[in-house]
């Protein structure tokens, strides 16, 4: 082979893959980072939507105005102890999930925890809420930590500023969702544009989800500078 048949050669541009051959897979599931991150969804606004309008139906402030008979939690249906504190906490300090004893599993912090005074067979609890500024509630004198867990929380669900927050604490993420689906027009164009579904639900839910504080004046540990 000559030397100018194989510079020719040597040339030659590789194949070009095709714009979906390049294109890594991309999956609908919703990312494992939560709408309701505080430094995200409680600050995120209708703006995040600019991209998204062509592509859904929705209007924020009407879904919200659908999902506002679920504001407040009525902290008298829950048992005292941890399933009290994590109804009221997952709302106020939304994030992902809580594990027991508020613990979060991305160690972003505690919601509260419980501390407790020994004197012979009898045990006190306080629980501080560190989401409300750290404020911490006594209970009685109790035969185990569990009673007296127990005796701590009610200490907590009977106070008057608790209970005026619970009155005002903005719908859950789930209930949100709930009133967000997209109709198969909407996930064709979307489908089309190479856009994800859950990309829009997020910058939706975000949106939705502000409506609580500009409009229903709802509280959350962010909004009333608690966290």
């Amino acid at each position: 082979m000559s030397a100018k048949r194989r510079r020719v050669e040597l040339s030659q541009p590789s194949p070009v893959k095709s714009e979906d051959e390049e294109r890594p897979q991309e999956s609908e599931e919703v990312p494992q980072e939560s709408p309701l991150d505080p430094a995200v969804a409680q600050t995120a606004g209708v703006e995040d939507l600019a991209p998204y309008h062509e592509f859904h139906r929705f209007k924020p402030k009407k879904v919200a105005s659908s999902v506002s008979k679920h504001i407040g939690l009525n902290l008298d249906t829950h048992t005292l102890g941890i399933p009290l504190l994590a109804a009221f906490f997952q709302r106020y300090s939304p994030l992902e999930s809580t594990e027991a004893n508020g613990k979060l599993p991305s160690s972003k912090g505690l919601h509260w925890n419980f501390s407790y005074e020994r004197k012979g067979n009898e045990v006190k609890a306080t629980l501080t809420a560190c989401a409300l500024n750290g404020q911490r509630f006594e209970g009685k004198w109790s035969i185990n930590d569990y009673q007296a867990e127990q005796s701590a929380t009610k200490v907590f669900r009977d106070d008057p500023e608790v209970r005026e927050i619970a009155k005002k604490l903005p719908p859950s993420m789930k209930r949100i969702r709930e009133n967000l689906r997209f109709n198969k027009q909407e996930r064709a164009l979307m489908e089309n544009a190479r856009i994800r579904v859950s990309d829009v639900t997020i910058a939706l839910s975000r949106a939705v989800y502000m409506q609580f504080r500009d409009k229903f004046h709802c509280r959350t540990a962010l909004w009333d500078g608690n966290a």
